[in-house]
């Protein structure tokens, strides 16, 4: 209470100045002391320091915008027309505008950044033997991978890999991914879409890519170092998996799977043989041939055609000269044409030597066609093979007819020669009835039957003498 009392009275006493003497107690204060002078000093620096700063905030608010130059206060929020703006930002009524990237860009710190890749076709490296995929497009975090196409194929297709790269195939019009891992010059490990292998160096394997418990493709590591692989891949294909897949429709053969399900099946197709040789389809019956023959095996019998001794059969066109089972009766070897100026086989004059060599009873008509100086003549002989006795053989031989004519060369000749042409024909019908006149002259021979089958062989190869005939073993009939 009695400092609240002095302080009211020293306030009451100071406002009365003008009475001092009032409040003897009263503190006076001198303006002109050290205290004031101080207060003053203070004053001053607030006054001059408030002068500045709204000096200098006038002059800031206060700057050109658009003179060209960057002032005080400016900025690219306050002033772009002058400032400018960051990165690829354009200036549009004095604000900074983004700019709009394209469909496989970003906007960041100001400007557009391409991704890596937004499609596929954005990886393409133009080489046939790649395929490009871009993984995560139109992201940060895109990018190009690279897998080499393998063909598969029946035959071996090499190809080479390395850690980064993987390879890409087709097999029943799907895709598969082969990868490598853990590579060394003596061994790879090889993921097929998840399936993993380990093959050795100069190993080849066969591995199941679809699950269905078979081998789909043979994997042969050619070389391999740390960091890649060499391969050879082989699509496997299979002949058969059971018999019934080689049938072929003929009843006639077995038909078998042989290593069945494997790359090395093959079909077999066994044939069903009815015999195996001749002796297996003997009918027991004398007029046919017994013959085991054909694809598949199978007994043929047909009508015996051969002449062929001891067999019991004498077939139609066989005579006991060539066949014994044939019964001796006068073989008839038929008519033969034998012209001299030709050199043609003459079957029926070969029955008839064939019967000479055993004096085998047979006859043969022969007609011989000879041309000399250009006169020509047509004999027509009948010769017959009487049989034999004891070491001869009785033959017989006769001119049946003779006919003779001039040749166009020989009557032309005539005529250029001053003949006319009744003159050549009454002496060509002179000359043949002079040739007649042999006709009918008949001969019966016996001969050794060596004898007979030379002199036959002479006249069926065109060997004639006008004096054959005319020996001791022979005389007119």
């Amino acid at each position: 209470m009695e400092e609240n009392d002095e302080y009211e009275r020293e306030v009451e006493d100071s406002s009365h100045p003008e009475n001092p003497s009032a409040n003897p107690n009263a503190r006076v204060i001198d303006l002109h002391g050290p205290g004031v002078s101080k207060f003053i000093l203070i004053v001053v620096i607030v006054a001059a320091v408030l002068a500045i700063s709204i000096t200098a905030y006038v002059l800031i608010t206060h700057a050109e915008c658009g003179n060209g130059k960057v002032e005080r206060g400016e900025t690219e929020d306050t002033c772009c027309t002058d400032v400018g703006c960051r990165g690829e930002q354009t200036c549009e009524n004095n604000s900074c505008i983004d700019p709009t990237c394209s469909e496989c860009q970003y906007y960041e710190n100001f400007i557009c950044n391409d991704y890596t890749c937004c499609s596929d076709s954005g990886c393409d490296d133009n080489d046939p033997d790649t395929k490009e995929t871009c993984v995560d497009p139109s992201k940060k975090i895109s990018k190009c991978e690279s897998q080499l196409l393998v063909k598969l194929k029946t035959t071996t297709s090499p190809f080479s890999l390395t850690k980064e790269m993987d390879a890409s195939f087709e097999f029943e019009k799907k895709d598969y991914t082969l990868s490598i891992s853990e590579p060394s010059s003596t061994s790879v490990i090889v993921d097929i879409e998840g399936t993993k292998t380990t093959i050795k160096k100069g190993d080849k394997k066969n591995i199941d890519i679809d699950d269905d418990s078979i081998a789909d493709i043979s994997l042969e590591l050619t070389n391999s170092s740390s960091d890649s692989a060499s391969f050879k891949i082989k699509k496997l294909t299979y002949a058969c998996f059971e018999d019934s897949d080689c049938d072929d429709n003929e009843a006639a053969t077995t038909d078998k799977c042989v290593d069945a399900g494997s790359p090395s099946s093959k079909c077999t197709n066994e044939i069903i043989n009815e015999c195996e040789d001749h002796s297996d389809c003997d009918d027991n019956d004398d007029t046919t041939d017994d013959y085991c023959v054909g694809t598949p095996k199978k007994c043929q019998h047909t009508g015996v055609e051969e002449c062929k001794d001891d067999d019991g059969f004498c077939p139609s066109d066989c005579n006991y000269v060539n066949d014994d089972d044939c019964p001796k009766t006068t073989i008839d070897c038929g008519k033969n044409i034998q012209d001299l100026e030709e050199d043609d086989d003459m079957p029926k004059f070969e029955c008839f030597v064939e019967a000479s060599e055993v004096c085998a009873k047979a006859t043969l008509t022969n007609t011989v066609i000879e041309e000399e100086d250009g006169i020509i003549t047509e004999k027509k002989y009948s010769m017959e093979i009487k049989g034999n006795d004891t070491i001869y053989c009785a033959f017989e031989h006769e001119i049946i007819n003779v006919k003779l004519e001039f040749s166009d060369d020989l009557i032309q000749e005539k005529l250029d020669n001053g003949s006319t042409q009744a003159e050549i024909d009454q002496e060509e019908a002179d000359m043949e009835e002079d040739a007649q006149a042999v006709e009918g002259d008949e001969v019966s021979c016996n001969f050794e039957y060596d004898d007979l089958e030379d002199l036959l062989n002479d006249w069926m190869n065109g060997r004639y003498e006008d004096d054959d005939l005319d020996i001791d073993e022979c005389e007119e009939v």
